[in-house]
């Protein structure tokens, strides 16, 4: 299994497309929903995308802007500009924490014909968006999320502006010890066995590793089992069986780092996201 989809197959993505069609003038996205990104597919014309936290973008031809987390941002547009969009919600894994979101940038800008895989399946994306057929709806989210895997190869192949974990996955010798903690995240880990599935002293592999993904191992492993702890309770699973599931010994123990990192109990995140009655 390669590294990208070992990531996904915990880490699944889901999107919702709201807009389809012409714009013109101001659209707000000033309260986004907690743990939701946003991907904007510009089919014509020229728009702006504002926000307090990055540049103004300008796009003038067919272009996919993608926010991976949940920035108010805003796109503006001119009555002349004939623009068209697509425009969808994300949600990659649990929480807008999740490692993947934490590796993009703030926006990340591709104008589709630098990837012509990107630019046929947006043109496939476009032709559902603009026409009425059976089944429109399910189709374009399927297809959104289709785009949204494709960019993450682009960006891995493209090696740029990478950061932590999609950094890790360029890696050659990182990247197997990457692929060995999402396989196993239960197991009892230690320096000394991830620096020899690295193959790599234990010093070397340890400054490595946080010169690559900006974190200590241990600290990596702890965000990936949450991150894996979040989606089982999203699931619907006990708070003790997650606990094993995930590499701690028991729910108290699962508790208490969760909280730690996330402000909520194991049971209170459940509760949150689900409205589910607290099951420990």
């Amino acid at each position: 299994m390669d590294n990208l989809s070992g990531v996904l197959n915990h880490l699944s993505i889901s999107a919702r497309v709201f807009y389809t069609g012409a714009m013109c003038g101001i659209s707000n996205f000033n309260e986004p929903q907690v743990d939701q990104g946003h991907i904007h597919l510009v089919k014509q014309g020229q728009v702006k995308i504002e926000s307090t936290i990055h540049p103004t973008i300008e796009v003038n031809e067919p272009t996919l802007i993608f926010c991976p987390k949940p920035f108010s941002h805003r796109i503006v547009s001119q009555p002349d500009s004939d623009a068209e969009l697509v425009c969808a919600s994300v949600e990659i894994g649990s929480s807008s924490s999740n490692p993947i979101a934490n590796a993009l940038p703030d926006f990340v800008v591709v104008p589709l014909t630098s990837s012509e895989m990107l630019e046929h399946s947006v043109a496939w994306l476009f032709k559902e968006a603009f026409q009425e057929q059976q089944a429109r709806q399910p189709m374009l989210d399927r297809l959104s999320e289709i785009v949204i895997i494709q960019l993450l190869r682009y960006v891995l192949e493209k090696e740029q502006s990478l950061q932590g974990l999609l950094r890790g996955l360029t890696h050659p010798q990182i990247s197997k010890l990457i692929q060995a903690l999402h396989q196993q995240p239960e197991k009892n880990w230690n320096l000394e066995e991830m620096a020899s599935i690295a193959a790599m002293s234990r010093s070397k592999f340890a400054q490595i590793f946080k010169d690559t993904l900006n974190q200590t191992p241990a600290d990596y492993l702890t965000d990936w089992r949450i991150s894996i702890a979040q989606t089982y309770l999203d699931k619907g699973y006990p708070v003790n069986w997650v606990a094993n599931k995930v590499g701690y010994e028991n729910s108290s123990v699962l508790a208490r780092v969760f909280k730690k990192k996330t402000g909520v109990s194991p049971s209170q995140w459940r509760q949150r996201k689900t409205g589910m009655e607290p099951v420990d």
